[in-house]
Parts: structure tokens; C-alpha cells; sequence
């Protein structure tokens, strides 16, 4: 009984650098200014996004949390689901499969 409730509870976590530090704030283009990705972690704008393996397909998880760290760069906090095909693969680029 123990072991089927702890196996229940049991989920993969994993943290990474989502995005470089940002741009100047005078930056007008594409990519994150520092001032927005500062902006985005300062809530739970982030919580709950869908993780894609490579920007495209299904969802292997979602970000739980975020924060921007010493150096600028955004970190994410990302929930994997283990339950699914793609989310065991991407569990296997981090070597805990």
C-alpha cells in the first residue's frame, strides 16, 4: 500500500535556462528585452505554460516556477509528465530515465 501511494506522488521536476539574458531596453525586435522577462517573473505569468520538446509537438509539461537569475537569464521550473511518450524522452536528455 505504502509503495503504490509514494509511486503515485512521485513526479520529475527539472530547472533550465528558458531564455539568454535580455535585451537594452531601448531594443525594439524580437527577442526578450531584460526589462520583460524581469516583468514576466515578477507574477505567475509563466506558471502553468505549456514545455515543448523543441518548440513544437505536444506538451511534455508545464513550468510550476520562474525567475530570472544573477547573471539575466531566465530559469524555469518546469513539471514533466513521465506519463507520456515524449515526456519519458526528454526525461532521458536529462539522464534520470
Amino acid at each position: 500500500m505504502l509503495d503504490s501511494l509514494f509511486s503515485m506522488l512521485l513526479f520529475m521536476l527539472v530547472m533550465g535556462v528558458a531564455n539568454p539574458s535580455g535585451e537594452a531596453d531601448s531594443y525594439n525586435g524580437l527577442y526578450f528585452t531584460q526589462q520583460e522577462l524581469n516583468s514576466l517573473t515578477a507574477g505567475p505569468a509563466l506558471n502553468n505554460v505549456p514545455v515543448k520538446a523543441e518548440h513544437k509537438g505536444n506538451s511534455v509539461g508545464h513550468v510550476v516556477s520562474s525567475f530570472v537569475d544573477d547573471r539575466g537569464k531566465l530559469n524555469c521550473i518546469m513539471h514533466i509528465n513521465e506519463n507520456e511518450v515524449e515526456g519519458r524522452c526528454v526525461l532521458g536528455w536529462f539522464g534520470t530515465v
